[in-house]
Protein backbone atom coordinates (compact mmCIF):
# COMPACT_ATOMS: atom_id res chain seq x y z
CA UNK A 1 0.00 0.00 0.00
CA UNK A 2 1.18 3.56 -1.16
CA UNK A 3 -0.58 6.69 0.16
CA UNK A 4 -0.32 10.70 0.06
CA UNK A 5 -1.96 12.76 2.35
CA UNK A 6 -1.96 16.68 2.28
CA UNK A 7 -3.69 19.33 4.36
CA UNK A 8 -3.99 23.31 4.04
CA UNK A 9 -6.03 25.43 6.29
CA UNK A 10 -6.67 29.07 6.24
CA UNK A 11 -8.29 31.29 9.13
CA UNK A 12 -9.51 34.05 8.58
CA UNK A 13 -10.99 36.80 11.19
CA UNK A 14 -14.90 37.43 10.78
CA UNK A 15 -15.76 39.96 13.73
CA UNK A 16 -14.67 40.55 17.31
CA UNK A 17 -15.94 37.05 18.24
CA UNK A 18 -15.80 34.64 15.44
CA UNK A 19 -13.84 33.61 12.60
CA UNK A 20 -13.72 30.95 9.75
CA UNK A 21 -11.54 28.30 8.97
CA UNK A 22 -11.06 27.12 5.23
CA UNK A 23 -9.97 23.51 5.03
CA UNK A 24 -8.44 21.37 2.31
CA UNK A 25 -7.34 17.53 2.49
CA UNK A 26 -6.18 15.53 -0.40
CA UNK A 27 -6.12 12.10 -0.32
CA UNK A 28 -4.46 9.57 -2.48
CA UNK A 29 -4.07 5.37 -2.00
CA UNK A 30 -2.91 3.00 -4.06
CA UNK A 31 -3.08 -0.73 -3.11
CA UNK A 32 -2.20 -4.03 -4.71
CA UNK A 33 -3.77 -7.05 -3.12
CA UNK A 34 -3.01 -10.71 -4.14
CA UNK A 35 -4.55 -14.13 -2.43
CA UNK A 36 -3.30 -16.99 -3.22
CA UNK A 37 -4.71 -20.60 -2.40
CA UNK A 38 -2.10 -23.52 -2.17
CA UNK A 39 -2.28 -27.21 -3.23
CA UNK A 40 -0.79 -29.11 -0.03
CA UNK A 41 -1.00 -32.04 -2.18
CA UNK A 42 0.50 -31.08 -5.48
CA UNK A 43 3.04 -28.98 -3.53
CA UNK A 44 4.30 -32.17 -1.98
CA UNK A 45 4.29 -34.29 -4.65
CA UNK A 46 5.84 -31.14 -7.21
CA UNK A 47 8.65 -30.20 -4.89
CA UNK A 48 7.34 -26.21 -5.63
CA UNK A 49 4.97 -24.01 -3.80
CA UNK A 50 1.51 -25.01 -6.05
CA UNK A 51 -1.22 -22.18 -5.99
CA UNK A 52 -4.56 -23.23 -7.69
CA UNK A 53 -5.22 -19.89 -10.69
CA UNK A 54 -9.29 -20.75 -10.43
CA UNK A 55 -9.29 -20.24 -6.19
CA UNK A 56 -6.81 -17.22 -6.21
CA UNK A 57 -8.03 -13.37 -6.58
CA UNK A 58 -5.83 -10.60 -7.48
CA UNK A 59 -6.37 -6.84 -7.39
CA UNK A 60 -5.29 -3.62 -7.63
CA UNK A 61 -7.52 -0.31 -6.83
CA UNK A 62 -6.60 3.76 -6.19
CA UNK A 63 -8.74 5.21 -4.03
CA UNK A 64 -8.46 9.26 -4.96
CA UNK A 65 -10.33 12.13 -2.42
CA UNK A 66 -10.26 15.82 -2.15
CA UNK A 67 -12.15 17.63 0.82
CA UNK A 68 -13.18 21.13 0.50
CA UNK A 69 -14.86 22.64 3.67
CA UNK A 70 -15.40 25.79 5.68
CA UNK A 71 -16.27 26.05 9.26
CA UNK A 72 -17.50 29.09 11.23
CA UNK A 73 -16.72 29.27 15.12
CA UNK A 74 -18.49 31.90 17.65
CA UNK A 75 -16.68 32.54 20.47
CA UNK A 76 -18.35 35.23 22.70
CA UNK A 77 -16.86 34.63 25.58
CA UNK A 78 -14.24 32.28 27.49
CA UNK A 79 -16.95 29.95 28.83
CA UNK A 80 -18.95 29.53 24.75
CA UNK A 81 -18.06 28.13 22.12
CA UNK A 82 -19.66 27.29 19.02
CA UNK A 83 -19.16 26.21 15.54
CA UNK A 84 -20.97 24.88 12.60
CA UNK A 85 -19.91 23.88 9.67
CA UNK A 86 -19.76 21.66 6.30
CA UNK A 87 -17.69 19.89 3.64
CA UNK A 88 -17.79 18.70 0.00
CA UNK A 89 -15.55 15.38 -0.56
CA UNK A 90 -16.14 14.00 -4.25
CA UNK A 91 -14.17 10.76 -3.95
CA UNK A 92 -13.02 8.37 -7.33
CA UNK A 93 -12.27 4.55 -6.48
CA UNK A 94 -10.42 2.60 -9.52
CA UNK A 95 -9.94 -1.14 -9.22
CA UNK A 96 -8.62 -3.77 -11.94
CA UNK A 97 -8.47 -7.33 -12.27
CA UNK A 98 -5.18 -8.02 -13.82
CA UNK A 99 -5.37 -11.85 -14.28
CA UNK A 100 -8.85 -10.95 -16.52
CA UNK A 101 -8.71 -6.98 -17.70
CA UNK A 102 -11.38 -6.26 -16.27
CA UNK A 103 -11.24 -2.31 -14.88
CA UNK A 104 -13.95 -0.62 -12.57
CA UNK A 105 -14.71 2.79 -11.09
CA UNK A 106 -16.82 3.94 -8.12
CA UNK A 107 -17.35 7.41 -7.90
CA UNK A 108 -19.31 9.80 -5.08
CA UNK A 109 -19.68 13.12 -3.48
CA UNK A 110 -19.74 12.83 0.18
CA UNK A 111 -21.21 15.60 2.04
CA UNK A 112 -19.94 16.01 5.62
CA UNK A 113 -21.94 18.52 7.68
CA UNK A 114 -20.46 19.52 11.49
CA UNK A 115 -21.96 21.38 14.36
CA UNK A 116 -20.93 22.20 18.02
CA UNK A 117 -21.77 23.45 20.71
CA UNK A 118 -19.23 23.76 24.14
CA UNK A 119 -20.51 25.71 27.32
CA UNK A 120 -18.12 25.92 30.62
CA UNK A 121 -21.25 26.52 32.87
CA UNK A 122 -18.44 27.00 35.78
CA UNK A 123 -14.95 26.96 36.97
CA UNK A 124 -15.54 22.90 37.42
CA UNK A 125 -18.14 22.07 35.32
CA UNK A 126 -18.10 21.83 31.49
CA UNK A 127 -20.91 20.71 29.01
CA UNK A 128 -20.55 20.01 24.98
CA UNK A 129 -22.47 18.64 22.76
CA UNK A 130 -21.90 17.80 18.81
CA UNK A 131 -23.19 16.51 15.65
CA UNK A 132 -21.36 14.93 12.55
CA UNK A 133 -22.60 13.51 9.09
CA UNK A 134 -20.26 11.45 7.28
CA UNK A 135 -20.59 9.31 4.39
CA UNK A 136 -19.00 5.41 4.44
CA UNK A 137 -18.28 4.70 1.10
CA UNK A 138 -17.95 1.02 0.27
CA UNK A 139 -14.61 -0.70 -0.45
CA UNK A 140 -13.23 -2.65 -3.66
CA UNK A 141 -14.70 -6.12 -2.67
CA UNK A 142 -17.75 -4.37 -1.86
CA UNK A 143 -18.71 -3.54 -5.38
CA UNK A 144 -16.73 -5.87 -8.26
CA UNK A 145 -19.24 -7.83 -9.81
CA UNK A 146 -17.04 -10.86 -9.82
CA UNK A 147 -16.55 -14.41 -7.63
CA UNK A 148 -13.76 -14.63 -5.17
CA UNK A 149 -13.65 -18.09 -4.35
CA UNK A 150 -10.34 -18.40 -2.66
CA UNK A 151 -13.13 -19.50 0.31
CA UNK A 152 -14.60 -22.58 -1.27
CA UNK A 153 -16.84 -22.65 1.35
CA UNK A 154 -18.07 -19.00 1.50
CA UNK A 155 -18.03 -17.23 -2.12
CA UNK A 156 -18.21 -13.61 -2.30
CA UNK A 157 -19.53 -11.21 -4.89
CA UNK A 158 -19.09 -7.80 -5.21
CA UNK A 159 -22.48 -5.84 -5.71
CA UNK A 160 -21.90 -2.43 -8.09
CA UNK A 161 -24.77 -1.40 -7.58
CA UNK A 162 -24.16 -0.31 -3.70
CA UNK A 163 -24.95 3.20 -2.75
CA UNK A 164 -22.45 5.02 0.37
CA UNK A 165 -23.57 5.08 3.62
CA UNK A 166 -24.22 8.03 5.87
CA UNK A 167 -24.07 8.01 9.34
CA UNK A 168 -25.56 10.63 11.76
CA UNK A 169 -23.57 11.05 15.14
CA UNK A 170 -24.83 13.26 18.32
CA UNK A 171 -23.15 13.00 21.44
CA UNK A 172 -22.99 15.22 24.14
CA UNK A 173 -19.92 15.16 27.15
CA UNK A 174 -20.76 16.34 30.68
CA UNK A 175 -16.89 16.75 32.76
CA UNK A 176 -16.91 17.88 36.42
CA UNK A 177 -13.85 18.82 38.52
CA UNK A 178 -13.57 19.04 41.97
CA UNK A 179 -10.30 20.52 42.78
CA UNK A 180 -10.95 20.61 46.92
CA UNK A 181 -11.59 17.26 46.65
CA UNK A 182 -8.94 16.23 43.52
CA UNK A 183 -12.09 14.40 42.70
CA UNK A 184 -13.19 13.97 38.43
CA UNK A 185 -16.66 12.46 36.88
CA UNK A 186 -17.28 12.48 32.93
CA UNK A 187 -20.29 11.25 31.03
CA UNK A 188 -21.12 10.62 27.81
CA UNK A 189 -23.41 9.66 25.49
CA UNK A 190 -23.66 9.40 21.91
CA UNK A 191 -26.62 8.07 19.56
CA UNK A 192 -25.44 6.88 15.90
CA UNK A 193 -28.08 5.91 13.09
CA UNK A 194 -26.73 4.79 9.62
CA UNK A 195 -28.89 5.65 6.03
CA UNK A 196 -28.08 2.88 3.45
CA UNK A 197 -26.26 0.99 5.90
CA UNK A 198 -23.70 -1.32 3.82
CA UNK A 199 -24.54 -5.34 5.17
CA UNK A 200 -24.34 -8.55 4.27
CA UNK A 201 -26.67 -10.67 2.01
CA UNK A 202 -25.74 -14.51 2.44
CA UNK A 203 -27.34 -17.25 0.17
CA UNK A 204 -26.90 -21.43 1.36
CA UNK A 205 -26.56 -23.68 -1.34
CA UNK A 206 -29.59 -26.36 -1.00
CA UNK A 207 -27.17 -29.51 -1.26
CA UNK A 208 -23.96 -28.25 -0.04
CA UNK A 209 -22.10 -26.62 2.84
CA UNK A 210 -21.41 -23.67 0.41
CA UNK A 211 -22.26 -19.94 0.97
CA UNK A 212 -22.49 -17.30 -0.76
CA UNK A 213 -21.91 -13.57 0.13
CA UNK A 214 -22.76 -10.10 -1.83
CA UNK A 215 -24.02 -6.45 -0.06
CA UNK A 216 -26.70 -4.32 -0.26
CA UNK A 217 -28.21 -1.05 1.15
CA UNK A 218 -30.44 -1.69 4.23
CA UNK A 219 -32.03 1.00 6.46
CA UNK A 220 -32.65 0.80 9.88
CA UNK A 221 -28.66 0.19 12.10
CA UNK A 222 -28.33 2.40 15.04
CA UNK A 223 -26.30 2.09 17.99
CA UNK A 224 -26.37 3.97 21.48
CA UNK A 225 -23.50 4.04 23.91
CA UNK A 226 -23.00 5.43 27.02
CA UNK A 227 -19.97 5.44 29.38
CA UNK A 228 -18.93 7.52 32.70
CA UNK A 229 -15.60 7.53 34.58
CA UNK A 230 -15.05 8.56 38.61
CA UNK A 231 -11.70 8.98 39.91
CA UNK A 232 -10.88 9.85 43.75
CA UNK A 233 -8.66 9.52 46.28
CA UNK A 234 -9.01 7.30 49.37
CA UNK A 235 -7.61 8.52 52.40
CA UNK A 236 -5.03 10.34 50.77
CA UNK A 237 -3.22 11.24 47.35
CA UNK A 238 -1.27 7.43 47.58
CA UNK A 239 -4.62 5.19 47.43
CA UNK A 240 -7.07 6.31 44.03
CA UNK A 241 -10.10 4.57 43.35
CA UNK A 242 -11.37 4.54 39.79
CA UNK A 243 -15.10 3.28 38.84
CA UNK A 244 -15.92 2.70 34.69
CA UNK A 245 -18.76 1.92 33.32
CA UNK A 246 -20.36 1.63 29.71
CA UNK A 247 -23.63 0.38 28.37
CA UNK A 248 -23.65 -0.40 24.22
CA UNK A 249 -26.99 -0.95 22.34
CA UNK A 250 -26.37 -2.22 18.80
CA UNK A 251 -29.53 -2.77 16.37
CA UNK A 252 -27.69 -4.45 13.38
CA UNK A 253 -28.84 -5.84 10.53
CA UNK A 254 -28.03 -8.27 7.53
CA UNK A 255 -29.79 -10.58 5.01
CA UNK A 256 -30.01 -14.45 4.81
CA UNK A 257 -31.77 -16.46 2.23
CA UNK A 258 -33.64 -13.06 1.11
CA UNK A 259 -34.94 -12.87 4.71
CA UNK A 260 -33.77 -9.96 7.15
CA UNK A 261 -32.48 -10.64 10.00
CA UNK A 262 -32.47 -8.19 13.05
CA UNK A 263 -29.80 -8.69 15.96
CA UNK A 264 -30.15 -6.62 18.80
CA UNK A 265 -27.16 -6.53 21.35
CA UNK A 266 -26.57 -4.92 24.63
CA UNK A 267 -23.34 -5.26 26.11
CA UNK A 268 -22.97 -3.65 29.74
CA UNK A 269 -19.09 -3.53 31.47
CA UNK A 270 -18.64 -2.15 34.71
CA UNK A 271 -14.81 -2.01 36.83
CA UNK A 272 -13.65 -1.22 40.07
CA UNK A 273 -10.18 -0.38 40.34
CA UNK A 274 -7.88 0.48 42.81
CA UNK A 275 -4.48 2.00 42.82
CA UNK A 276 -2.02 2.35 45.86
CA UNK A 277 1.28 4.39 45.05
CA UNK A 278 3.72 2.70 47.92
CA UNK A 279 6.37 5.31 46.39
CA UNK A 280 7.23 6.99 43.51
CA UNK A 281 8.94 3.48 42.30
CA UNK A 282 6.05 0.79 43.11
CA UNK A 283 2.60 0.84 42.79
CA UNK A 284 -0.23 -1.89 43.35
CA UNK A 285 -3.21 -2.65 41.78
CA UNK A 286 -6.59 -4.41 42.31
CA UNK A 287 -9.49 -4.59 39.69
CA UNK A 288 -12.73 -5.84 39.39
CA UNK A 289 -14.56 -6.08 35.99
CA UNK A 290 -18.24 -7.68 35.62
CA UNK A 291 -19.45 -7.88 32.06
CA UNK A 292 -22.81 -8.74 30.42
CA UNK A 293 -23.84 -9.53 26.80
CA UNK A 294 -26.91 -10.04 25.68
CA UNK A 295 -28.25 -10.37 22.01
CA UNK A 296 -31.00 -11.65 20.37
CA UNK A 297 -31.44 -12.55 16.54
CA UNK A 298 -34.81 -12.93 14.45
CA UNK A 299 -33.24 -15.70 11.89
CA UNK A 300 -33.30 -18.42 11.84
CA UNK A 301 -35.84 -18.18 14.81
CA UNK A 302 -36.33 -15.48 17.61
CA UNK A 303 -33.32 -17.06 19.77
CA UNK A 304 -31.88 -14.68 22.58
CA UNK A 305 -28.01 -15.28 24.52
CA UNK A 306 -27.03 -13.87 27.71
CA UNK A 307 -23.63 -14.15 29.26
CA UNK A 308 -22.01 -13.32 32.52
CA UNK A 309 -18.03 -12.29 33.07
CA UNK A 310 -16.81 -11.30 36.38
CA UNK A 311 -12.96 -11.06 36.24
CA UNK A 312 -10.47 -10.09 39.35
CA UNK A 313 -7.10 -9.54 39.45
CA UNK A 314 -3.97 -8.13 40.93
CA UNK A 315 -0.71 -6.59 39.69
CA UNK A 316 2.23 -4.78 41.54
CA UNK A 317 5.16 -3.13 39.82
CA UNK A 318 8.37 -1.87 40.82
CA UNK A 319 11.02 0.69 39.04
CA UNK A 320 13.99 -0.99 39.87
CA UNK A 321 16.30 1.71 38.13
CA UNK A 322 15.79 4.21 34.83
CA UNK A 323 16.16 1.11 32.73
CA UNK A 324 14.57 -1.61 34.87
CA UNK A 325 10.96 -2.50 35.82
CA UNK A 326 9.71 -5.53 37.54
CA UNK A 327 6.31 -6.10 38.15
CA UNK A 328 3.97 -9.20 38.82
CA UNK A 329 0.12 -10.15 38.41
CA UNK A 330 -2.40 -12.88 38.68
CA UNK A 331 -6.38 -13.25 37.70
CA UNK A 332 -9.18 -15.08 37.95
CA UNK A 333 -12.28 -15.07 35.26
CA UNK A 334 -15.53 -16.52 35.76
CA UNK A 335 -17.83 -17.56 32.73
CA UNK A 336 -21.30 -17.99 32.70
CA UNK A 337 -23.41 -18.35 29.74
CA UNK A 338 -20.29 -19.31 27.19
CA UNK A 339 -21.19 -22.17 25.30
Amino acid sequence: TDGIKASLSYVEPFSDYSKIEFVYDYQLTDMTTSRLVEDKNKTEELGYFYYVDSLGVNYNYRFNSSKVGLNYQYTPNKNVRANIGFAVQPLKLVGNLPGQDLNYTYGNVNLVPTAGLKWRINKEVDWAIDYMGKNNQPNFLHIIPVRDNSNSQNIIVGNPELKAEFSNRLSTTLRKFITTRSQYFETNIAYNFVVNKIVSDKKAYTTSTIQETTFKNADGYYDLKWYYLFNTPIFNESVQLDLVGNADFYNNLSYVNDERNKTKQFIYSQSLQFRYNWSDYFETLFNTNYLLNHASYTWPYTTEVTAHSLLFSAGTKGYLSDHITLGAEMSQRFNSGYE
